[in-house]
């Protein structure tokens, strides 16, 4: 089974962020992507919200992930992580 990510921002490489760079040695670039959706300004990251109108699109790129392991240190990363506190 193949595990596709959708990423924007500072998982994208050319951001030069530290986690862009874990991504890219653990994971393959499948190349550019769009989703349909908006973001949100969140404060720290952006959220995306998922979107049917056609001129809501959000561009970024695809990478398939080499193991499903990857998952727990992104859902951290993004704080998803049933670990991690969310903010009230």
């Amino acid at each position: 089974m193949s595990l596709l990510l959708f990423v924007y921002g500072t998982l994208m490489p050319s951001t030069n962020h530290p986690m862009a760079h874990r991504l890219a040695s653990e994971a393959d670039f499948i190349g550019a992507g769009e989703i349909g959706g908006r973001l949100y300004d969140l404060g720290r990251m952006p959220g995306l919200i998922l979107s049917d109108r056609p001129a809501e699109r959000v561009s970024g790129e695809v990478w398939r992930l080499r193991s499903a392991c990857s998952l727990d240190w992104l859902d951290r990363y993004e704080g998803i992580h049933p670990d991690v506190p969310r903010p009230e």
